[in-house]
């Protein structure tokens, strides 16, 4: 997974609507067996040698970071610019 990520997601969860985004996912994944929370927050060092807890990590950070980030950009920009055209 590299030595960036599990810090990267950790350091992820000081904002709060990153944070939420994981909260939920943790509750989709979590009938699963996977904890999602626990993965970012409480890693260690080989915790991402295992294939499964790698992908997810990696998944989790990109898609929700992605979804964050991306989307609250791009309905800021929109409802910018609609309420200028107004």
């Amino acid at each position: 997974m590299g030595t960036q990520w599990p810090h990267m997601g950790r350091d992820l969860m000081t904002l709060d609507c990153f944070r939420e985004s994981i909260m939920r996912s943790d509750a989709v994944l979590r009938p699963y067996g996977i904890n999602l929370c626990d993965l970012l927050m409480d890693s260690k060092e080989d915790t991402f040698n295992d294939t499964v807890n790698s992908f997810v990590g990696i998944a989790g950070i990109q898609v929700i970071f992605l979804l964050t980030y991306l989307l609250t950009y791009l309905l800021t920009l929109l409802t910018s610019l609609f309420a200028w055209s107004a």
